[in-house]
Protein backbone atom coordinates (compact mmCIF):
# COMPACT_ATOMS: atom_id res chain seq x y z
CA UNK A 1 0.00 0.00 0.00
CA UNK A 2 0.95 3.28 -0.80
CA UNK A 3 1.84 6.02 2.83
CA UNK A 4 0.27 8.97 0.06
CA UNK A 5 -3.29 10.14 1.06
CA UNK A 6 -6.20 9.08 -1.15
CA UNK A 7 -7.29 10.96 -3.59
CA UNK A 8 -10.68 11.91 -1.86
CA UNK A 9 -8.94 12.81 1.12
CA UNK A 10 -6.79 15.36 -0.06
CA UNK A 11 -7.51 19.01 0.70
CA UNK A 12 -6.94 21.04 -2.06
CA UNK A 13 -4.43 24.24 -1.97
CA UNK A 14 -6.32 27.45 -1.27
CA UNK A 15 -6.65 29.81 -4.85
CA UNK A 16 -3.68 32.23 -5.41
CA UNK A 17 -4.00 35.72 -5.17
CA UNK A 18 -4.71 36.51 -8.55
CA UNK A 19 -7.53 33.63 -9.06
CA UNK A 20 -9.07 34.86 -5.79
CA UNK A 21 -8.78 38.99 -7.56
CA UNK A 22 -10.01 36.81 -10.95
CA UNK A 23 -13.42 35.18 -8.94
CA UNK A 24 -14.01 38.14 -7.55
CA UNK A 25 -13.99 40.42 -10.59
CA UNK A 26 -16.29 38.02 -12.29
CA UNK A 27 -18.32 37.51 -9.66
CA UNK A 28 -18.65 41.67 -10.17
CA UNK A 29 -19.82 41.11 -13.50
CA UNK A 30 -16.69 44.07 -14.65
CA UNK A 31 -15.64 43.95 -17.66
CA UNK A 32 -12.84 42.05 -19.43
CA UNK A 33 -10.53 45.00 -19.52
CA UNK A 34 -10.89 45.60 -16.30
CA UNK A 35 -10.29 42.39 -14.96
CA UNK A 36 -6.63 42.71 -17.35
CA UNK A 37 -6.00 45.89 -15.70
CA UNK A 38 -6.22 44.77 -12.08
CA UNK A 39 -4.41 41.30 -12.53
CA UNK A 40 -1.94 44.14 -14.69
CA UNK A 41 -1.52 46.47 -11.55
CA UNK A 42 -1.28 43.49 -9.04
CA UNK A 43 1.70 41.78 -10.71
CA UNK A 44 3.42 45.44 -11.01
CA UNK A 45 3.27 45.86 -7.13
CA UNK A 46 4.29 42.56 -6.63
CA UNK A 47 7.41 42.57 -9.09
CA UNK A 48 8.13 45.95 -7.58
CA UNK A 49 8.40 44.93 -3.86
CA UNK A 50 10.66 41.68 -5.21
CA UNK A 51 7.90 39.22 -5.64
CA UNK A 52 6.76 39.53 -2.07
CA UNK A 53 3.33 38.29 -1.35
CA UNK A 54 0.81 41.34 -0.58
CA UNK A 55 -0.59 39.77 2.70
CA UNK A 56 2.79 40.23 4.24
CA UNK A 57 3.31 44.31 3.20
CA UNK A 58 1.71 47.52 4.69
CA UNK A 59 0.74 51.04 3.94
CA UNK A 60 4.09 52.10 4.05
CA UNK A 61 4.96 48.95 0.25
CA UNK A 62 1.65 50.92 -0.76
CA UNK A 63 2.93 54.17 -0.56
CA UNK A 64 6.78 52.96 -2.27
CA UNK A 65 4.73 51.81 -5.16
CA UNK A 66 2.99 54.68 -5.67
CA UNK A 67 6.01 56.70 -5.15
CA UNK A 68 7.86 55.02 -7.53
CA UNK A 69 4.48 55.94 -9.76
CA UNK A 70 4.55 59.41 -9.97
CA UNK A 71 7.95 59.80 -10.49
CA UNK A 72 7.57 57.31 -13.92
CA UNK A 73 7.43 59.64 -16.71
CA UNK A 74 3.52 59.79 -17.48
CA UNK A 75 2.45 59.41 -21.23
CA UNK A 76 1.34 62.66 -23.12
CA UNK A 77 -1.98 62.78 -23.96
CA UNK A 78 -2.52 62.30 -27.35
CA UNK A 79 -4.00 65.77 -28.90
CA UNK A 80 -6.91 65.31 -31.63
CA UNK A 81 -7.84 67.45 -33.98
CA UNK A 82 -10.51 67.46 -35.48
CA UNK A 83 -10.67 66.91 -39.61
CA UNK A 84 -11.82 69.85 -41.23
CA UNK A 85 -12.33 69.86 -45.32
CA UNK A 86 -12.52 73.10 -46.69
CA UNK A 87 -15.32 74.36 -49.23
CA UNK A 88 -13.29 73.19 -52.12
CA UNK A 89 -12.24 70.02 -51.03
CA UNK A 90 -16.23 69.21 -49.94
CA UNK A 91 -17.05 69.94 -53.44
CA UNK A 92 -14.86 67.56 -55.07
CA UNK A 93 -15.49 64.92 -53.09
CA UNK A 94 -19.77 65.36 -53.73
CA UNK A 95 -18.79 65.54 -57.28
CA UNK A 96 -17.21 62.14 -56.98
CA UNK A 97 -20.12 60.74 -54.61
CA UNK A 98 -23.38 59.13 -56.84
CA UNK A 99 -26.39 57.87 -55.69
CA UNK A 100 -28.59 57.18 -52.82
CA UNK A 101 -24.97 57.84 -50.96
CA UNK A 102 -24.32 61.28 -52.55
CA UNK A 103 -27.92 62.28 -51.74
CA UNK A 104 -27.67 61.49 -48.14
CA UNK A 105 -23.82 62.87 -48.02
CA UNK A 106 -25.25 66.47 -49.82
CA UNK A 107 -27.98 66.57 -47.45
CA UNK A 108 -25.71 66.03 -44.22
CA UNK A 109 -23.38 68.49 -45.34
CA UNK A 110 -26.37 71.29 -46.62
CA UNK A 111 -27.85 70.50 -43.05
CA UNK A 112 -24.39 71.29 -41.04
CA UNK A 113 -23.36 74.14 -43.34
CA UNK A 114 -26.87 75.77 -42.20
CA UNK A 115 -26.47 75.63 -38.64
CA UNK A 116 -23.02 76.91 -39.31
CA UNK A 117 -24.90 80.18 -41.06
CA UNK A 118 -27.20 80.79 -38.11
CA UNK A 119 -30.49 80.39 -37.67
CA UNK A 120 -33.15 81.11 -34.61
CA UNK A 121 -34.22 77.93 -32.24
CA UNK A 122 -37.27 76.98 -34.08
CA UNK A 123 -35.74 76.61 -37.64
CA UNK A 124 -32.92 74.46 -36.49
CA UNK A 125 -35.31 72.68 -34.48
CA UNK A 126 -37.37 71.90 -37.36
CA UNK A 127 -34.47 71.12 -39.97
CA UNK A 128 -33.00 68.56 -37.56
CA UNK A 129 -36.51 66.78 -37.16
CA UNK A 130 -36.56 67.93 -33.13
CA UNK A 131 -39.63 67.54 -31.20
CA UNK A 132 -38.88 69.49 -28.28
CA UNK A 133 -36.77 72.51 -28.25
CA UNK A 134 -34.10 71.14 -25.53
CA UNK A 135 -32.69 68.48 -27.57
CA UNK A 136 -32.26 71.10 -30.18
CA UNK A 137 -30.57 73.38 -27.90
CA UNK A 138 -27.88 70.58 -27.62
CA UNK A 139 -26.46 70.68 -31.04
CA UNK A 140 -26.62 74.54 -30.90
CA UNK A 141 -25.12 77.43 -28.87
CA UNK A 142 -26.01 80.80 -30.02
CA UNK A 143 -28.21 81.80 -33.11
CA UNK A 144 -28.71 84.97 -34.24
CA UNK A 145 -30.16 84.74 -37.57
CA UNK A 146 -34.12 83.48 -38.57
CA UNK A 147 -34.32 81.61 -41.47
CA UNK A 148 -36.00 83.21 -43.84
CA UNK A 149 -34.85 83.37 -47.24
CA UNK A 150 -32.00 81.54 -46.57
CA UNK A 151 -29.97 79.51 -49.77
CA UNK A 152 -28.24 76.38 -48.62
CA UNK A 153 -24.00 76.76 -48.82
CA UNK A 154 -24.74 73.31 -50.38
CA UNK A 155 -26.39 74.96 -53.59
CA UNK A 156 -23.14 77.28 -54.04
CA UNK A 157 -21.19 73.86 -53.50
CA UNK A 158 -22.62 71.54 -56.25
CA UNK A 159 -25.12 73.12 -57.82
CA UNK A 160 -27.26 71.93 -60.20
CA UNK A 161 -25.97 68.20 -59.23
CA UNK A 162 -28.27 68.20 -56.33
CA UNK A 163 -31.20 69.76 -57.79
CA UNK A 164 -30.91 66.82 -61.08
CA UNK A 165 -30.80 64.45 -58.10
CA UNK A 166 -33.52 65.48 -56.29
CA UNK A 167 -35.44 65.55 -59.19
Amino acid sequence: MSSAAPEKDRIPAPPSLLEQVLRRVRAKHLSRRTEQAYTHWIKRYILFHQKRHPSDMAAAEVEAFLSWLDKIARAKPRVRRPVVLSHQEVSALLTHMHGVTGLMARLIYGAGRRLMGGYDIRTVQELLGHTDVSTTMIYTHVLNQDGRGVISPLDSCVGQATATQLS
